[in-house]
Parts: C-alpha cells; sequence; structure tokens
C-alpha cells in the first residue's frame, strides 16, 4: 500500500493541534498542486444519517450519483453500519484538500462531536474551528458550521501510474493493513461491477493533450466509450471562440455547477458537451402545470439553496474567485432529482480582472430586470451582482414569474413590485396576491415572509450592504430545518 500523506493517528481528536510550522495531518490533507480532482469517502451509515437524501445532505454530495454508485434508488435506506461511497468534489484551499458541506448544530454539539461522531473523522476538530468564527463554549442550536472533510487529489505521478481517485475511510482500532486492502477490494470490485466508473472524457487535473496521457489511460477511455454512448449528454453549439469558457470549466469543481463533458472544435464552430439536465431549466419547470413537484415548497427552498451554493463556491473557494454575471431562471438547470445546477457562463469573469481604473471590465451585456444598478454606473463591479440577481431568482420562486411580467396590462420588474408589496402597510396581504397559486401548504405565509426579507434586503442599490453568498446559504439552511419540523408541507 502506498501511503498518500502522513498517518494523523488520534491527533485528529485533539482540538488544540496547531500547523504553525507547516501542513499537519491532524488537520486536513496536504495539498499537492493538483487544483481539483473528483474523490470518494466512506460513510459509515447511522440513523438519522442512512437514508440517500440525509448523507447527500450531510455531505453535500449529489444524491443521483451516491445512489448510482451504490447501486440503490434515490430514496433508499442503508442498512445500519453499512459502509457508504461518497462522491465528492475536492480542492485545494491553501495548505490543505477539503470538500466543503454545512451543518446545522443541535443541542449539545461541540466541534468535536460534530467532526468525530457525526462526521465520523471525515472533518477534524480543529480544522472546525478554524473554518468557522464562532468560539468552542458559544455553540449554540441552528448555528450554521462550515465543514471541511477530508479528501485528497492524486499527484501528477500516481496519475501517470493509473490511480485516478483516492478515497477517505476510517480506520478502526483492529484493523490492519491487509484487512484494509482487502476492504477496500470488496468495496471497488462492486464499484467497477456496477459499472459506475467516472468516464474521463474532458481531465480536470492537468492541461495536457491526450496523446501525453498513459497508455492504460487511453485504454479505459477507449474500453468505456461503448458505456458513454447509453448516456445522453446536451451539446452546446458555439460560433465564437470558447477557449477562455471551457478554461474556467475546467478549473471549476462542484455539483451545483453544470459539468463540461468534453468539447471539440471543427470549422471555427466549437462544440461543448455537457451532461444532460432532464428538466430543462428553472424557468421552464415554473412555467410548466405538469412539472414534477412543482408545488412543494421543500423543493423550491432545496432549488434555492443548491444556487446559493454553487454561487458561494464560485466567489469564494475558486482561484480566481468568478462572478457569474448572468444569473437567471433560464440559466438554471434541473436534473431528474431536481436538482439545480448553474448552466451559461459564457459572460462570466474573473473577480480579479480589472481595467487600469480599478474596476472590472464592462464588456458584457446583463439581461434585464436582473441587473444591479452599480453595473450601470461607474462603481465597481463585485460578487455582489450576482448576489443582486440571485435575489431576483428567489423572488421567481416565490411567485412563479418572470423578472419582467405583465400585470394590468403593463409591463413590471419583479424585483420593483415586491419592493413596493414589503412597503405597504399589510405585507402579508399584499405579498399573498402575488404569490404562486400552485404552491401548497396552509402554513405557507410564514416561509414566504422569510424568503422575500431577505430577498429585498439584497435588492439594495448599496452592494457593500447585501448579505455574502454564505449568509444566503446560512439563512435558507435554517428555513430549511424550520420547514421540515413542520411536516405539513
Amino acid at each position: 500500500m502506498t501511503m498518500k500523506t502522513n498517518y494523523s493517528g488520534n491527533l485528529v481528536q485533539n482540538c488544540t493541534n496547531k500547523d504553525d510550522e507547516g501542513p499537519s495531518p491532524a488537520f486536513l490533507y496536504t495539498f499537492n498542486g493538483n487544483q481539483s480532482c473528483k474523490a470518494f469517502l466512506i460513510f459509515i451509515s447511522q440513523p438519522p444519517y442512512n437514508s440517500v437524501t440525509n448523507v447527500s445532505n450531510l455531505t453535500t454530495s449529489e444524491p443521483s450519483e451516491l445512489a448510482r454508485i451504490n447501486n440503490v434508488t434515490s430514496k433508499a435506506m442503508f442498512p445500519t453500519n453499512s459502509e457508504v461511497i461518497v462522491p465528492i468534489n475536492c480542492y485545494g484551499q491553501g495548505q490543505y484538500y477539503q470538500s466543503n458541506t454545512t451543518y446545522i448544530l443541535k443541542p449539545n454539539d461541540t466541534y468535536f462531536t460534530v467532526s468525530s461522531n457525526t462526521y465520523q473523522g471525515l472533518s477534524t476538530c480543529y480544522s472546525l474551528m478554524r473554518e468557522n468564527p464562532y468560539h468552542q463554549f458559544h455553540l449554540f442550536p441552528d448555528i450554521v458550521l462550515q465543514v471541511p472533510l477530508r479528501c485528497a487529489c492524486p499527484t501528477t505521478h500516481q496519475i501517470a501510474n493509473g490511480p485516478m481517485y483516492l478515497l477517505t475511510d476510517l480506520v478502526n482500532w483492529d484493523d490492519t493493513i491487509p484487512d484494509i486492502a482487502i476492504d477496500f477490494m470488496k468495496i471497488f470490485r462492486g464499484f467497477w461491477q456496477k459499472g459506475c466508473k467516472d468516464i474521463t472524457v474532458l481531465g480536470r487535473q492537468s492541461n495536457a493533450s491526450l496523446h501525453r496521457q498513459s497508455t492504460a489511460s487511453l485504454r479505459v477511455e477507449i474500453a468505456d466509450f461503448g458505456q458513454a454512448l447509453k448516456k445522453i449528454f446536451a451539446v452546446k453549439n458555439m460560433s465564437r471562440e470558447a477557449t477562455e469558457e471551457v478554461k474556467m470549466l475546467k478549473k471549476i469543481n462542484h455539483f451545483n455547477l453544470i459539468k463540461l463533458e468534453g468539447v471539440c472544435e471543427k470549422h471555427g464552430s466549437y462544440y461543448l458537451v455537457f451532461e444532460y439536465m432532464e428538466n430543462g431549466s428553472l424557468r421552464e419547470w415554473l412555467n410548466g402545470n405538469k412539472s414534477k413537484d412543482r408545488g412543494s415548497w421543500n423543493k423550491r427552498i432545496q432549488i434555492a439553496l443548491d444556487v446559493a451554493n454553487g454561487l458561494h463556491y464560485l466567489h469564494h473557494f475558486t482561484e480566481p474567485r468568478y462572478i457569474h454575471m448572468d444569473i437567471k431562471s433560464s440559466n438554471i438547470l434541473l436534473n431528474s432529482d431536481l436538482c439545480a445546477k448553474i448552466a451559461n457562463f459564457g459572460l462570466a469573469r474573473a473577480a480579479m480582472r480589472e481595467t487600469s481604473s480599478g474596476e472590472l471590465a464592462r464588456d458584457v451585456v446583463v439581461t434585464r430586470g436582473y441587473m444591479a444598478l452599480e453595473y450601470g454606473e461607474a462603481g465597481p463591479v463585485t460578487p455582489k451582482v450576482d448576489v443582486y440577481a440571485y435575489r431576483v431568482l428567489m423572488l421567481e420562486l416565490i411567485t412563479g414569474k418572470d423578472a419582467n411580467f405583465i400585470r394590468d396590462g403593463m409591463e413590471e420588474q419583479l424585483s420593483a413590485a415586491i419592493v413596493s408589496t414589503m412597503e405597504a402597510k399589510n405585507p402579508e396581504a399584499e405579498l399573498s396576491l402575488l404569490v404562486d397559486p400552485t404552491l401548497d401548504g396552509n402554513n405557507g405565509t410564514n416561509f414566504l415572509l422569510r424568503m422575500a426579507e431577505p430577498s429585498v434586503a439584497c435588492l439594495t442599490q448599496q452592494p457593500a450592504r447585501r448579505p455574502t453568498m454564505w449568509e444566503i446559504v446560512s439563512t435558507l439552511l435554517k428555513i430549511q430545518a424550520d420547514l421540515e419540523r413542520t411536516k405539513s408541507f
């Protein structure tokens, strides 16, 4: 067995570890230069984390992929103490690799219990303490923690010798190296037989051209191509230069962002191959009378959370940071499980790309109804432009209406209509006239107001007063948790 990093032993249970003198295995796995990759965790199912939904929510893993890899349905329950393979996106953050997820604190939770018990050692006590602003003695229920999960990417040397993915597993007291090897063989024998091996069509690990890959890698790609033909892909034909967009899409790696499967160029036309999203765009879903789960508050909050997580990743966890610049309901796509993914990165810009005057270049046209005021003025363009557009999108989820809609024969901007409604003497009554009538539940007004109020806050003309995407994610997680507790939707 070749060790990926130094063995940390019980150091991970020590909440007072330091890494002042360099990276320590007591934190996370050390960054080796490979920016991002697909990785896997082994999670032992324990109530309440014993279903595809709950395990994927806990780890921010895509439910459909988790179900597929484990050869179960998306609504399946796992037997207690069974090993669950969890696919994640892993990327380098400073000295370490990590996969980011979130967790809402429960009574009596501590950094130690969350890392050691809830996440079974897949996170560490001190990395939690460093990732969050809360003192270890000031943790209270409903606080939303950012949780870095242990993961790693293979080195260039490892990839050249065959290994394409790395898996994080918890070592028990009585485990030996032969036991671990046998256990891994059992897991991955089933993994290969289920036909779940990812197809390397477009590598994310390096910019090496195809002919530089190893013969073994080429054989794997050719052998798996027949399986790929059984899948449906979406092909986007572009007449313009697509190099910059492709470079960006190769850098980003998050399941709430559309996945680029491949690209080719012929006679000046570019063909970008993306994963296929069965339920089309969010706008189509909102317009469709027969759309799956269209009347569910829970689904709409989850869609809002999916988009928020994708933007949070773009704004804070990519290098350089990116601004999407074109967030709107037609650019949010839904898969068969109604998992939302941000698409169409043609207008995206690196937040660090500035003009000589210190402002982000204004060479793109933003869709009317989603454009923040500062974009049309002389002020700097920041990720808060996406925050503004995101909240317009949230208003679409609440009302079902387009960003520009017709009322009393006149076209109105949805954002302006909601702002004036929230300023009325009786906003609840006024808002109920705008809410999507297909939404179910008798207690929806409470959640409606909780979603609408922060949406209006994001529409402020002062970018600095708009919340960050992380603050939005935290708010939505609390709303989602409260909605689950009501059991009436």
